[in-house]
């Protein structure tokens, strides 16, 4: 009996649940978005890590450092060669601008001078 009782309430529970929204019509998923056009980007050209700057005084310096590397003990050479291509790329990325430029000229100029009192770039 009591298995029966059991049985019932589980079969009355699964129809209840299946039984529930009445009359109503499934509801449809929503369409998808209509496609759009994908933007294209016009390819851009990245300049080579070694084209100089246009800023003599920047070049300059890049350049100087560039042949102090192999001065270097060899452990610091490849951190040199990235400060080199960090540099670079921040120089390029300042003188997109006149303030920026200005800026980078002094920054250059001041550190031309500090290349030149350094001893293992002499």
């Amino acid at each position: 009996m009591r298995r029966l009782m059991i049985g019932a309430l589980a079969m009355s529970a699964g129809l209840g649940l299946c039984g529930c929204g009445g009359g109503e019509e499934p509801r449809k998923a929503p369409p998808p978005p209509p496609p759009t056009a994908k933007a294209t980007v016009p390819p851009t050209t990245v300049p080579d890590p070694g084209t100089p700057l246009g800023v003599p005084e920047c070049d300059g310096y890049l350049t100087g450092f560039e042949a102090c590397v192999p001065k270097l003990p060899a452990d610091k050479q490849p951190a040199a060669r990235a400060m080199i291509t960090t540099l670079r790329a921040a120089f390029r990325k300042q003188i997109t601008t006149a303030e920026g430029r200005g800026q980078a000229v002094d920054t250059c100029k001041k550190l031309t001078e500090q290349l030149a009192q350094n001893p293992a770039c002499k």
